[in-house]
């Protein structure tokens, strides 16, 4: 399995970022309670954990793999610091945010996904877990939306700019 590092672009704060900006999307997406949200809503929560949980492999090992499966990577995280953890109640629900996951990227009518809008309250607790646990100076990563520029690009663009 490929995987990627810092001499590829990646650091540990940018994908920490990007990680709760997404986890933050779907918040909204959960609360708003459509049911045209929550398939998105779904995908950017398991997208997010997967970020915050890369981030730590990366600071701790230098490198994270190519891998999508946040139980492989919460794995991957206590193999390289055991103090690591999700509480016991929370861990068995990483694999299936997992399984959830590729049903609501690709949907498939023959296995259906159920998700609804109370399983953020759940989300969120893991992703408080993991938040907490986040090594130093990752735990300090900044809300990106009082920012103009994330992870050393501009984040607001003028309509002028998309059409050059």
């Amino acid at each position: 399995m490929k995987s990627y590092s810092d001499k590829d672009g990646y650091l540990p704060e940018d994908l920490v970022q990007t990680g709760l900006d997404h986890l933050k999307s779907a918040k909204l997406l959960f609360k708003a309670g459509g049911i045209e949200y929550l398939d998105s809503a779904g995908y950017l929560a398991h997208l997010g954990i997967e970020l915050l949980l890369k981030a730590v492999i990366l600071k701790l090992r230098g490198s994270f793999p190519g891998d999508h499966s946040i139980e492989n990577l919460y794995r991957d995280v206590q193999a390289l610091d055991p103090s690591f953890h999700v509480n016991d109640q929370y861990q068995g629900l990483l694999g299936l945010i997992d399984k959830n996951n590729l049903g609501l990227r690709y949907p498939n009518r023959n296995t259906p996904v159920p998700i609804a809008k109370g399983d953020w309250p759940v989300i969120e607790e893991i992703v408080m877990q993991i938040t907490v646990q986040l090594p130093e100076p990752l735990n300090e990563v900044k809300d990106s939306s009082i920012a103009s520029s994330k992870t050393s690009r501009k984040a607001i663009r003028n309509k002028s700019d998309l059409l050059s």
